[in-house]
């Protein structure tokens, strides 16, 4: 797959060569180079993620090593996979264990039957598969050369809340989603509860559906073959119509495997998986590059056209007589005593607006859930059957979800409003102000964990001398609000806590049998009461410092604004002092190197814009 077209690593080499001539370009100007190496070194780190989700038994170790063209993880009917896998490319091997304490573990690996040697780490042999966060396993080869980060996940039957949350954070970030399907027995109860439930609360436009062991379909034929997906196509669309039109794949990844490791001749299993990997890493390339570009384009357009004003001032400066410059490096410190005084000021508005957030998110978590409570209770003290039980689950997991949707909407208005006051209070200091009213994320959680916007993303747009609200606040509430709700709230493993008693607790089966429902009423009802409280009481113990840290993150937007100014200030009298000692001949010289460059900035400019185009006509 070494030749694979992919727009993603396409356009990312695009955009790095736009750095480096922004680089050769900009190499005297301290501030302006420190910020593109910056952006740079953002961009170097993005890659293509994939997640592979699946019940077990449906091959997905099986899968992911035909994608590596090697037995890398372990493959067998039994043991299964009990840890979260994350596979990356890297020169040589390696592998790291991430447990949930903290701690880490570094090992080397041996140079034959690697699969064999995962097995005591990543399935269910070890004893301590439980204590693990996830595995970090560093493999050469293709994975390099695709950019491609892949993660394998345990069955989605058998998901406990910690690995839950695990894989909902991958698939919130992953830009392609493989749901491996068994081609004999595919959409099983559970399978479907995945889709329902979880799965279609995140963008259902990158999931892409694997049916795997087609070779032992029978008979085993294009025709019939064929036939099986495009019957798993149609149920899809029956059962699921959110989703449009269901990309559907038959593979076998077994053969694929043997034909790849054995280096044998290819055949028709080889044949088909290349074309399914074709389709899958143009899928995930087209969503990698509209999901994660735009904004490493928008930053280091930010930066070319704060180079190219800070090129304009320095134009307008050699122009000058020897007196304007002396004016002008007055009127410059001026400017830089006013800023400063602006920030100090800025300190009793933050503390002000921490506690006015606090109070607010306290009120309206508890209003929520206490309505949560109600319902939930009044529900339940109806309960008659195993039916009713079940549902009353997934009601309560619906319910929380909501409440997460409707949490999102307010902060996401609050923190909007937050970062408005902030800018009036800096308006004077920026070239463009809010001219339009602001809206609020589209489909609020949809499209939150599907937009995988992390602070660091937005955090140095601040750096833009002409500082783009519009585009910045709508991203900047997205980001704020995931901190908000992975730090509050946690997995909704909540729902697991109210109902595991009747999952681990044996007397279940009894009171089953002798149908004592007024007993699992009163125990559901007291649980109920008991979770809720102790995740509001928890809240109130974390919100402080969660609120603290959001608000700063606010305002540092405006802090480094304001201090990126001032450092194109300075910049600027140390340039304009050194005119000043320059003859009449040096000042024309530099005249004309300054508008040399000038002119190079604007080509670079024009080329950005014209990347930026081609990756929003993919959205």
């Amino acid at each position: 797959m070494n030749g694979f077209y992919t727009k993603f690593n396409q356009r990312k080499t695009e955009l790095l060569e736009i750095i480096a001539s922004l680089k050769d370009i900009a190499k005297e100007d301290d501030d302006i180079i420190n910020r593109t190496i910056a952006a740079e070194r953002r961009l170097m780190r993005e890659s293509m993620n994939l997640l592979i989700v699946g019940e077990f038994s449906r091959g997905k170790s099986t899968f992911i090593n035909a994608l590596l063209g090697y037995p890398v993880l372990p493959a067998k009917v039994n043991p299964t996979t009990a840890t979260i896998n994350v596979i990356k490319g890297a020169a040589i091997p390696g592998m790291k264990i991430y447990y949930r304490n903290g701690t880490q573990d570094d090992l080397t690996m041996p140079d034959s039957s690697v699969n064999k040697y995962l097995e005591e780490f990543v399935t269910t042999v070890n004893q301590r598969s439980g204590e693990i966060e996830y595995v970090e396993i560093s493999w050469p080869g293709q994975l390099q050369n695709w950019n491609c980060t892949i993660v394998d996940t345990p069955g989605v039957n058998d998901l406990d809340d910690a690995r839950e949350e695990i894989t909902y954070s991958y698939l919130a970030k992953a830009d392609a989603c493989v749901v491996l399907l068994d081609s004999q027995q595919p959409f099983s109860r559970s399978e479907q509860d995945f889709l329902k439930y979880k799965v279609l609360h995140n963008d259902i436009n990158r999931l892409i559906f694997v049916l795997n062991k087609v070779d032992q379909v029978i008979p085993s034929t294009p025709v019939n073959r064929q036939r099986i997906i495009d019957n798993v196509s149609k149920r899809l669309q029956e059962q699921f119509p959110e989703i449009c039109l269901p990309q559907v794949f038959g593979v076998s990844a077994k053969e694929a495997l043997r034909t790849r490791f054995k280096k044998s001749e290819p055949n028709e299993w080889e044949t088909e998986f290349v074309a399914f990997e074709r389709a899958l890493f143009n899928f995930i390339s087209e969503n990698a590059a509209k999901g994660r570009l735009p904004d490493h384009v928008s930053r280091v357009k930010g930066i070319i056209r704060d180079a190219i004003d800070l090129w304009h001032e320095r134009m307008n400066l050699v122009q000058l007589s020897f007196q304007g410059n002396e004016d002008e490096l007055k009127k410059l410190a001026a400017d830089e005593d006013r800023i400063n005084k602006r920030l100090e000021s800025m300190t009793a508005i933050v503390d002000l607006k921490k506690v006015e957030l606090l109070n607010y998110v306290l009120q309206a978590t508890r209003e929520l859930f206490s309505d949560l409570k109600g319902d939930l209770i009044t529900r339940a003290e109806g309960l008659n059957s195993d039916e009713e039980l079940s549902g009353l689950k997934n009601y309560s997991a619906m319910s929380i979800r909501k409440i997460v949707d409707e949490l999102m909407d307010l902060l996401n208005k609050k923190n909007l409003n937050i970062a408005a006051e902030l800018q009036e209070h800096f308006g004077d200091l920026f070239t463009k102000k809010l001219l339009q009213p602001l809206t609020k994320a589209n489909n609020a959680w949809n499209e939150l964990t599907a937009a995988n916007v992390e602070f660091d993303n937005f955090s140095n747009k601040a750096a833009d001398n002409k500082f783009d609200f519009e585009e910045w606040l709508p991203a900047a509430g997205k980001g704020l609000l995931l901190g908000y709700l992975g730090n509050l709230f946690g997995p909704v493993g909540i729902v697991g806590s109210i109902f595991a008693m009747y999952v681990l607790d044996s007397k279940y089966q009894q009171e089953q049998r002798t149908k004592e429902w007024e007993m699992i009423r009163s125990k559901t009802v007291a649980n109920i009461r008991m979770q809720l409280e102790r995740l509001v009481q928890g809240l109130e113990g974390r919100t402080k410092g969660v609120v603290e840290e959001q608000i700063e993150l606010i305002a540092n937007e405006f802090r480094e604004k304001a201090e990126n100014r001032i450092s194109s200030l300075k910049q600027l009298v140390n340039h304009s002092r050194q005119d000043i000692m320059d003859s009449q001949s040096g000042i024309d010289l530099k005249k004309k190197y300054l508008a040399e460059q000038l002119e190079s900035l604007k080509k670079l400019l024009g080329i950005a814009n014209a990347l930026e185009e081609e990756i929003i006509k993919w959205t």
